[in-house]
């Protein structure tokens, strides 16, 4: 059983739950941008832990069955006839999941089956997905499928933990002040736009780095860490996003609107 790409937008990859144990040699974790809306996706489908669907960012894609499938868009389930094509439109959020029963049938690399674009690794031979290319459904061990709980509105404030040595000044300005989504988003770090106040985070010494870690940039703006994130960095991290808050930030597009708040 496979389904073939005929139109998808940059940034389209293979995803799974990560593959942790690997920080240690320079490999992230890694794992979906939104691991709430991944989750609702396979469990909606039934499929097994290790299984992988495809994250599709920002732009519509479109998809032929080349045999019966059955599919889930952010957990809505339908059946595919061979031959019949699936759109999946833009959503309003910034990322969307589409998983088939079985999961996706690529390599296990490192212990996950996730594209690492910086590493050239897992997925699709460690690359974004274009047209012409075929997947094939895996035959994954699951379950029963499972009712998806109704998406729930990204939360706002984000929630965050502070650094123990965090300057008051810079996290009061972090808690206080507002950002907007820079264009510069990926599976790295998303960039946002501020005004945090200069020499108030101490010196740049190479710190190690976690998913949802901010960095605090030179302009007074932030570097939040995307699960691709490199393991070290050179700019001060003042704070670090809580999990939820983690997959609602990926949610957002750029040019919105961020606050934070302590968790």
């Amino acid at each position: 059983m496979s389904l073939a790409v005929e139109f998808v937008g940059p940034g389209v990859t293979v995803q799974d739950r990560g593959r942790p144990g690997f920080m240690h040699v320079g490999v992230p974790r890694g794992g979906p941008l939104d691991p709430t809306l991944f989750e609702r996706v396979r469990s909606s489908l039934g499929n097994a832990p290790e299984a992988a669907a495809l994250e599709i960012p920002w732009h519509r894609a479109r998809f032929r069955a080349l045999h019966a499938l059955v599919v889930s868009v952010d957990g809505e389930v339908r059946a595919l006839a061979a031959g019949e094509v699936l759109e999946v439109p833009a959503a309003s959020y910034a990322v969307r999941y589409l998983g088939v029963r079985g999961g996706i049938d690529v390599p296990v690399a490192l212990g996950g089956r996730g594209t690492l674009r910086v590493a050239s690794l897992g997925g699709l031979d460690g690359r974004m997905l274009r047209r012409g290319d075929v997947l094939r459904a895996d035959t994954l061990p699951g379950g029963p499928p499972e009712t998806p709980p109704p998406l729930a509105p990204a939360s706002h404030p984000l929630a965050v933990h502070p650094l123990d040595d965090a300057p008051a000044a810079c996290l009061d300005a972090l808690l206080r002040r507002g950002f907007t989504v820079r264009p510069e988003v990926d599976r790295v770090g998303m960039r946002l736009a501020g005004d945090m106040p200069a020499g108030s985070t101490g010196h740049g010494a190479s710190t190690p780095l976690v998913r949802g870690a901010i960095e605090v940039t030179p302009d007074g703006g932030l570097i939040v860490m995307g699960p691709d994130h490199p393991t070290t960095g050179g700019y001060p991290v003042v704070a670090v996003l809580s999990r939820a808050a983690q997959g609602a930030l990926a949610q957002h597009r750029p040019g919105a609107a961020v606050r934070f708040s302590l968790a």
